[in-house]
């Protein structure tokens, strides 16, 4: 063999070579996820939370930044080696006095006779969602543990939970997410991952939270929702009107597919903050 035709012979072993990689690292990858979820604590938390998605070049201590008047950027410290960053914003009626005040001042509007408003945003980076300690709507289950703490730890319960997308429990959510539908064939599918996700104690049980707890319930949910199935949000009210507790208020909206909000954009609907007064008017009745 001539060297043009060694040559040729080397270059198509080399593709062959990066054939099979390419081939195989997906095959790798795949393989390697679940018995990593399954023996790092670590990995599991991460994937839950997503802590680590992070936008850069953000100093998220100065909201003015963002545009946001009247608000001030505060610490809480809720256990040893735990901080967490919050933003306290005064209502617009108060924007004149809020003026030039300090951090004290802000902290001790906390103490005033209005209601208090906790928001949890959701996972992804930097927190969650929901209104403390006299009115408490909220994102997601953080929202239920947070409510269910405040009456059982702090004997304080919340006016009331405002829920956006939630889903019954962690657990049933994880076999309707998106990335589910590539390990649903995998072997031992819960053993792997929804398994897993009650040993390290991540369970979100939105049904148990709620059923603990008497506070009126609004729940909104896109009928396209593309993370938590609309199924999941209509399984809940369900669940709580059959949870015995006597005149509690419970208040399902679905936002019609035609709308596009999906999972994330029920917000941009004209008429929720018509919904949200009117669900905080009738609440106040009970």
């Amino acid at each position: 063999m001539n060297a043009a035709g060694t040559a040729a012979v080397r270059m198509l072993r080399n593709h062959g070579s990066e054939l099979k990689l390419i081939f195989l690292t997906p095959i790798v990858i795949y393989v390697t996820i679940p018995f990593a979820f399954k023996i790092c604590p670590t990995i599991v938390t991460k994937l839950v939370y997503l802590n680590f998605l992070r936008r850069p070049f953000i100093d998220f201590k100065q909201p003015a930044n963002y545009l946001l008047n009247h608000t001030v950027n505060l610490y809480l410290i809720p256990e040893e080696g735990i901080t967490v960053g919050v933003w306290h914003t005064v209502p617009d009626k108060r924007w004149q006095e809020a003026r030039g005040k300090d951090q004290q001042w802000y902290e001790a509007a906390l103490g005033d006779d209005n209601p208090v408003i906790v928001y949890l945003h959701g996972n992804g980076g930097n927190a969650e969602c929901t209104w403390v300690p006299r009115i408490s709507p909220g994102l997601q289950s953080v929202a239920t543990n947070t409510a269910r703490s405040l009456h059982e730890k702090v004997g304080s319960p919340a006016d009331a939970v405002i829920l956006e997308s939630p889903f019954t429990s962690l657990r049933e959510e994880v076999a309707y997410h998106p990335l589910a539908v590539y390990y649903k064939i995998f072997p031992a599918f819960e053993w792997f991952f929804m398994d897993t996700l009650t040993e390290n104690n991540i369970i979100f049980h939105n049904v148990e939270n709620l059923k603990s707890i008497s506070t009126p319930v609004l729940i909104l949910h896109a009928e396209d929702d593309n993370i938590i199935p609309f199924e999941l949000g209509k399984k809940l009210y369900e669940s709580l009107l059959d949870s015995q507790i006597p005149e509690r208020q419970v208040k399902f909206v679905a936002f019609p597919a035609l709308l596009g909000y999906k999972h994330n954009n029920i917000y941009k609907d004209p008429q929720l903050p018509e919904i949200l007064k009117e669900f905080v008017k009738n609440m106040r009745r009970y």
